[in-house]
């Protein structure tokens, strides 16, 4: 009587086993291939040592209770084997069909990411991909640090893909694919995935109660991003970067001007950056104007203007000098 398929798989280059054992004396072979176009790999005969037909002799085995080992398989060895006790018809008592298939080790496979880098922005649809090039490979398994992911509700995977629509903050992490077939399996290179938010607009604001600032003074500039992912502040003034003015120093969030003069009147800005977004700030017009020095009697505006005199002689500011008890005018 026949019975049902049977699956055999065998790696590439390797040996594969059909364990079947027979011990009463009976003629036994095994065949390759379908009925009508098969072909003897090896024969028990009712008198004699087993032994292999020509094509499989270097790399065939059959031992005496009729168990076949195959040796160095191809991929022409692939398809349907037939275990028949009995030789001749009518007296076969025995057939077992065997299906072979044979898989190459698999070589390690590629994620890949459908973007620029792997800085994502929170909403976005992502895509990886477990790239294994033509391999015959059977399951695909993706995690995320070190745990599958595929069940997560906003994640599909189909074969080799991994589709998560939307990304959030909370599938940031270190992401890998494994490949597999019957016979082997390999895992992927790491891909660590940062997912930010979109930055919202700063708010640009002053240490002073208004934006008319009196030139010599210093002023500090706040640039409030909040709680934001940020990695990069920038200042401008009219449109321009000013941090490398020499009166004036950046750092992080914060820009000083020291002292601040009538050339650093116009609108301020900053931006705030990540590796995937970034905001301009409100705009604060700032008005710098001269010092007014009021004086209750001469001796006072005397002495006001003798210091001024000295800073104007050493360049140190540009003056235009009123003298007169009641105010004294620097601009």
């Amino acid at each position: 009587p026949a019975s049902a398929v049977s699956v055999v798989n065998g790696t590439l280059g390797d040996s594969v086993y059909f364990y079947q054992f027979v011990y009463w004396n009976a003629p036994l072979e095994w065949r390759f291939g379908v009925f009508g176009d098969d072909e003897v790999v090896a024969v028990r005969p009712f008198y004699g040592a087993p032994y292999c037909y020509p094509r499989y002799q270097k790399r065939c085995q059959l031992s005496s209770e009729g168990a076949l080992q195959l040796n160095n398989l191809t991929y022409t060895d692939q398809g349907q084997y037939v275990f028949i006790v009995g030789a001749i018809e009518p007296y076969r008592s025995q057939i077992v069909y065997y299906q072979l298939q044979i898989y190459s080790p698999l070589n390690v496979p590629v994620l890949v990411l459908n973007d620029s880098h792997n800085r994502l922005v929170s909403g976005s649809n992502v895509t990886f991909h477990c790239d294994g090039g033509n391999q015959n490979i059977t399951t695909y398994i993706f995690y995320r640090d070190g745990k599958k992911i595929c069940s997560d509700p906003h994640v599909t995977c189909q074969d080799s893909y991994l589709y998560i629509q939307p990304i959030t903050g909370s599938d940031s992490g270190r992401y890998t694919c494994t490949i597999h077939n019957p016979v082997s399996s390999n895992i992927s290179n790491v891909l660590l995935v940062t997912v930010s938010a979109p930055l919202n607009v700063p708010v640009l604001v002053l240490n002073a109660s208004h934006n008319r600032l009196v030139s010599g003074s210093n002023v500090t500039f706040h640039c409030d991003g909040g709680n934001q992912n940020i990695t990069t502040y920038i200042f401008y003034r009219d449109g321009k970067k000013i941090c490398s003015d020499p009166h004036v120093t950046c750092q992080d969030s914060y820009l000083y001007i020291q002292p601040i003069t009538g050339s650093d009147s116009g609108r301020y800005t900053c931006t705030i950056h990540n590796p995937v977004s970034s905001n301009i700030s409100n705009v604060l017009l700032v008005t710098v104007s001269g010092n007014h020095f009021h004086c209750k009697t001469k001796i006072q505006a005397d002495i006001k203007i003798h210091q001024w005199m000295q800073l104007c002689s050493l360049k140190q500011l540009p003056c235009l000098m009123i003298k007169g008890i009641g105010k004294l005018d620097i601009s």
